[in-house]
């Protein structure tokens, strides 16, 4: 499970997405939401999180209460999160049927229930068919939202049934508000993924930053031509490992480097 963002970094995450989201906004606000939504964008542009956001909204809407902590902590009572296990290859129809029984019951708090269908491209027709039983007779006071990387793999008739707001890629401010703490570098290396960065944010940088290191070295010591090409990077790459006591530089191997570049 994803850390959850801090206050101020979910503030800097709504505000980027405002304008995409005005849709659900003004649905509410005019009391005329629809009871199922598509949130759909590039990997990592926070979908799921603006799935509770918009979640929070809805129940707020009908409690004056703040709900958005129980939500990324899982433990809102009338509030179901989907996803794909991670020993799966997709979500299962004994969970869609499941999460659709969930969305029938009596709200425990008088607000409503929701339920949170996260990378629901991965359904597999069974679990779409059952998901789309739902749609077609949905219950009153609940709300569906469905997040997707590959809206082109929901079925027809699940997209069809829902409406659907786009998400942008993150941009580099948005990022690195979000993750202050990833350095600097993270968001090329992520190319803006904000949940690749959160699940590794202490470490993915030093991993990639080491691969190109053990490709490089193996080059120079094989007299592999091809390095010279590499060495264009080279002084970044050892300037941010220094501070990585597990990946110093080999001494040697970067005396065949040297070698190799002419005293580069």
């Amino acid at each position: 499970m994803l850390p959850p963002l801090s206050p101020e970094a979910m503030s800097a995450l709504i505000r980027y997405h405002g304008p995409s989201l005005r849709p659900f906004d003004d649905a509410l606000a005019a009391g005329r939401l629809a009871h199922a939504w598509v949130l759909y964008g590039p990997p990592g542009c926070g979908a799921v999180m603006m799935a509770q956001h918009l979640v929070a909204a809805f129940l707020e809407k009908n409690q004056n209460a703040s709900v958005m902590a129980h939500l990324m902590q899982g433990t809102h009572p009338d509030v179901m999160m989907v996803k794909k296990p991670e020993d799966k290859t997709g979500i299962s129809v004994d969970a869609i049927r499941e999460a659709c029984s969930f969305l029938g019951k009596t709200s425990s708090l008088g607000a409503g229930r929701a339920l949170i269908l996260a990378g629901a491209e991965t359904m597999n027709h069974q679990a779409a068919n059952a998901l789309l039983k739902r749609l077609e007779e949905p219950p009153a006071g609940s709300l569906l939202i469905l997040t997707t990387s590959a809206l082109g793999a929901l079925p027809v008739t699940v997209r069809s049934r829902c409406w659907r707001i786009r998400l942008r890629g993150l941009d580099e401010a948005t990022f690195t508000t979000c993750l202050p703490t990833a350095g600097p570098d993270s968001y090329a290396l992520h190319s803006g993924n904000l949940d690749a960065a959160m699940e590794d944010k202490p470490n993915a940088l030093t991993k990639a930053l080491h691969q190109r290191y053990i490709i490089l070295m193996d080059k120079a010591k094989r007299r592999d031509p091809s390095v010279l090409v590499d060495l264009e990077g080279y002084d970044k790459i050892t300037a941010l490992m220094r501070d990585v006591p597990q990946y110093h530089l080999d001494a040697a191997a970067a005396a065949v480097v040297a070698e190799q570049s002419g005293g580069y």
